[in-house]
């Protein structure tokens, strides 16, 4: 259990930036579920007969709510993800912002992960006499060099013997030092990663979070403010009135149906904008009209309500019907047309 725990304070705060990240992430995710469940997407189905730009204003709504949850999803997962760096990455990031390598540097490294280890925490991360990351791994390289080979080196002017014991156990403390030195260089490299990006995140949850609920109350508003349509679940007897040549044409009718009033059933869509079916009419053949816009459709509720009763007409069309003299078919018994089209 003991080996689980944090070995330095740099590995400690970067256990806690990477839960407290986990947390934030979980907490947007199930923000954002729920909210995207209350609000029912299917409703965007009900602005198919609105005019486009509500369509446009809750897909707009919708798109935001989903950018913010994701870039907050995106970043809090590159803190959760952001890797502790090896001494040889380090190095090479150092080499990269080194203009005269490996001639002593002229002046503060522009990488800021460099410029953090090198010059905002030098003594405490690289220890006296050293400058670099460079001059750090060269002191391991050469004290390692001494104590496999058993030759004399000087380090930060004092000189060691590997073959006294008194100076190879200087070199063996001071092989010990430099490795927990570059263990802490790491471990202080990754906290300034994930702290870099949990920064990222904080900075900006504000206002992906306002983006999130402009686009949340923007959604419910736009749905809201929708008229109510009654769905046409069951069929429904209706009349079809046909005003003019161009409602038959817009309705996919031929000119024969113009002015005439047919006789149908609703069988989908909504009362307001429904499916209709209708009966062959003289010159009118049975259609399926999806586009009622342009036409009259009159539920018919009992048989007294319909057209083809001689009072509806009298009472509803100023046009020639049973009960006025000049019409030519008065005598004729209403018809009743054929089965609706299956």
């Amino acid at each position: 259990m003991a080996d689980d725990l944090p070995r330095t304070a740099e590995e400690a705060q970067t256990a806690d930036l990477r839960a407290t990240a986990k947390w934030l992430v979980a907490a947007c995710a199930a923000i954002g579920a729920a909210v995207v469940a209350g609000l029912q997407l299917k409703d965007l189905g009900a602005l198919r007969a609105s005019p486009w730009y509500w369509t446009l204003c809750a897909l707009a709504a919708v798109i935001a709510l989903l950018v913010a949850v994701g870039l907050t999803l995106y970043d809090g997962a590159s803190v959760i993800a952001a890797r502790r760096p090896t001494v040889d990455e380090i190095k090479t990031r150092e080499t990269r912002d080194w203009p005269n390598y490996p001639a002593p540097r002229a002046g503060d490294p522009s990488d800021p992960l460099i410029y953090y280890l090198t010059v905002s925490r030098r003594p405490e991360l690289l220890g006296p006499g050293r400058q670099t990351i460079y001059d750090l791994l060269q002191e391991q390289t050469n004290v390692y060099r001494s104590l496999r080979n058993r030759n004399a080196v000087t380090i930060h002017g004092t000189s060691y013997d590997p073959n006294v014991p008194v100076d190879a156990a200087a070199l063996n403390d001071l092989m010990e030092e430099l490795r927990e030195r570059i263990r802490r260089v790491c471990d202080a490299a990754g906290w300034y990663e994930t702290h870099t990006r949990y920064r990222k995140l904080m900075r900006s949850l504000w206002w992906r979070g306002l983006i999130f609920l402009l686009g949340a109350f923007g959604f419910a508003i736009v749905i809201a403010l929708q008229p109510v349509r009654s769905a046409v679940t069951v069929p429904i007897q209706s009349d079809v009135a046909v005003p003019n040549d161009k409602a038959a044409k817009d309705a996919g009718l031929s000119q024969e149906c113009a002015g005439k009033v047919l006789s149908g059933a609703m069988v989908g869509g909504t009362l307001d904008r429904p499916l209709v079916v209708t009966r062959v009419d003289g010159g009118c053949d049975a259609q399926r009209i999806t586009d009622t816009s342009g036409l009259v459709v009159i539920p018919v509720q009992s048989p007294k309500a319909s057209t083809s009763n001689p009072a509806y007409l009298c009472s509803h069309c100023p046009c020639k019907s049973p009960c006025h003299p000049d019409s030519t078919d008065s005598a004729s018994p209403p018809q009743k047309g054929p089965a609706l089209p299956r």
